[in-house]
């Protein structure tokens, strides 16, 4: 549902940061590094309408290799709800609230795999 608004906003920032010299400049993969950072804030904007998990799940989709695409497999709860939700934000505030949060096991996989993404980028 969300996969096509998520990949015209992507084309569509890509689109407005060619304006910038220095977005011209940049490597092929700096750019779409750069692309997705913005529809990652986009992303996070959207949870206040969508659910976070909704949200997440087509970002990862969108990004191909990501560890949002864990979300396919891992059932709703509301502790995941509040840990995608401070994904968004940061990874590391992620792994901090899943510290103090009681989470199932497949929880707890995808934030070690997440942080441990956003760690080596």
């Amino acid at each position: 549902m969300l996969f096509v608004p998520l990949f015209v906003a992507l084309l569509a920032t890509h689109a407005w940061k060619l304006r910038e010299k220095r977005y011209r400049k940049m490597q092929m993969q700096e750019k779409i590094e750069e692309s997705f950072g913005t529809l990652q804030r986009i992303a996070g904007m959207l949870t206040f309408i969508y659910d976070p998990h909704t949200v997440c799940m087509h970002l990862g989709i969108i990004r191909g290799i990501h560890p949002y695409i864990i979300l396919l497999m891992i059932p709703r709860s509301f502790t995941l709800q509040c840990l995608l939700q401070s994904a968004l934000v940061h990874p590391y505030l992620m792994a901090a609230l899943a510290l103090m949060s009681p989470i199932t096991f497949p929880e707890a996989l995808f934030v070690t795999i997440n942080t441990l993404y956003f760690l080596h980028k």
